[in-house]
């Protein structure tokens, strides 16, 4: 899977596919100078996904340079760390309200409304205060 991510990414991107990656099985048809070869730097999560995707892309003599994610584990930590404070509801909350700005907006008066209704509820409210939120954090969290 992902392999196939990275493929249609670079497509996309900038047009290039993971054969320009790809080592000749020759020796003798690689170029001389391997500080010629182009190589792919990627940095996947170090999850299972990753590792097995670095695994086949080098089964595949694609010239490779992996970094992994580190964030990734961090991210994990501050979670289980809110989630023991008993606040992971207000976490999703906060999640759910910094994207609000990434929205649809058909108006600038809609952007504003929404904003402006986003601090009013950082100001005044507990996730356990808003009911719909509370019945929609289950999905929220395996969306």
């Amino acid at each position: 899977m992902w392999v196939a991510v990275i493929q249609f990414d670079q497509l996309k991107a900038v047009g290039l596919s993971l054969k320009m990656f790809q080592q000749a099985e020759n020796p003798e048809d690689r170029p001389e100078d391997p500080y010629t070869w182009p190589i792919l730097a990627w940095s996947p999560d170090r999850g299972s996904q990753g590792v097995c995707a670095i695994n086949a892309l080098l089964h595949f003599k694609v010239n490779l340079d992996p970094f992994f994610d580190l964030n990734h584990g961090a991210w994990d930590d501050e979670k289980n760390i809110i989630s023991d404070m008993k606040e992971y509801s207000w976490l999703l909350m906060m999640l759910v309200a910094f994207n609000v700005f990434e929205g649809p907006w058909n108006t600038a008066e809609r952007y504003s409304e929404t904003v402006h209704a986003m601090q009013s509820l950082h100001c005044r409210v507990r996730p356990q205060d808003v009911p719909l939120f509370m019945e929609f954090s289950a999905e929220i969290i395996h969306a």
